[in-house]
């Protein structure tokens, strides 16, 4: 759970305008569902501070909303309105009516890119083939931090992992069961990336909860 911002009101003082639901990806970021009807009650945005170009994803909406909403009791509370930081044709392209997902900076920094931190570590790379989960146990390594892929539902969180046959591959982990179980590793060791982990699925269907075990290398 994340701490308090200092220019955060707190909750003698004032009440939040809005509660939203969220999936963890990343320990400074959330995602969001918007509800349509009044987004800009949600987001505001100054266009001298945006800065796109034709290389950036396209339909990304990330907003920086640091001092203005809080992760608290299981729920994203909102204070202000968040300042758009990247995706400004996809928000201005979008309906009122319609709802918006986007990612949302709590802390930190947002890199728009995957950073490559030492050349024998693996960052993401579009021609890794995605991992498939099933019921049966997976072992895998984790080689890398979230990072954000294209899909056909739209942009989610994934991560590079290595498996035992020494393949690197990504796996999609927005599933709200998927992100919980990585998120308490993350809280008992202080970090997701090099850890062991085996993950698999409680059933055949679109939505079965995954299973994610924390585990020894030599296990």
């Amino acid at each position: 759970m994340k701490k308090q911002d200092a220019t955060l009101p707190r909750k003698s003082q004032i009440e939040p305008f809005a509660l939203l639901d969220f999936l963890l990806v990343g320990p400074d970021l959330i995602s969001v569902e918007i509800p349509g009807g009044d987004i800009k009650k949600f987001i505001r945005h100054e266009s001298h501070v945006l800065t796109e170009s034709s290389t950036e994803p396209k339909n990304l909406v990330v907003l920086d909303a640091r001092s203005a909403w809080l992760l608290e009791d299981e729920k994203v509370k909102c204070y202000q309105s968040a300042q758009l930081l990247f995706g400004k044709v996809a928000f201005e392209s979008l309906k009122l009516t319609q709802s918006l997902r986007c990612i949302v900076l709590l802390s930190g920094e947002f890199v728009s890119k995957p950073v490559k931190k030492e050349p024998q570590q693996s960052t993401f790379d579009s021609a890794t083939d995605r991992l498939k989960v099933g019921t049966k146990w997976i072992n895998l390594k984790i080689v890398g931090e979230l990072f954000i892929v294209p899909t056909v539902n739209g942009y989610a969180p994934a991560l590079l992992v290595l498996t035992e046959l020494d393949e690197i591959k990504h796996v999609l982990v927005g599933a709200k069961s998927f992100s919980a179980g990585l998120e308490s590793i993350r809280n008992y060791v202080g970090q997701i990336e090099n850890q062991f982990i085996s993950i698999r699925k409680d059933g055949e269907t679109k939505y079965a909860m995954y299973e994610v075990k924390h585990r020894s290398a030599n296990e």
